[in-house]
């Protein structure tokens, strides 16, 4: 196979087979153990922009 265009269109099929090959595996995860418990947000900061602001 020569040529960008080409090489291109493989690289995209192998990453839609990746991307295939890790969905199946994370809904066969879910099925296995029930549903993954989800990730806790981070904390918001409790300062700002304005609380750095020189005086004066």
């Amino acid at each position: 196979m020569r040529g960008i265009a080409t090489q291109s269109l493989f690289c995209g099929v192998l990453l839609l087979a990746g991307n295939l090959r890790r969905l199946n595996a994370h809904r066969e995860m879910v099925k296995a153990e029930g549903a993954p418990r989800s990730a806790e947000r981070a904390r918001r900061r409790r300062t700002s922009l304005s609380d750095f602001r020189p005086s004066g």
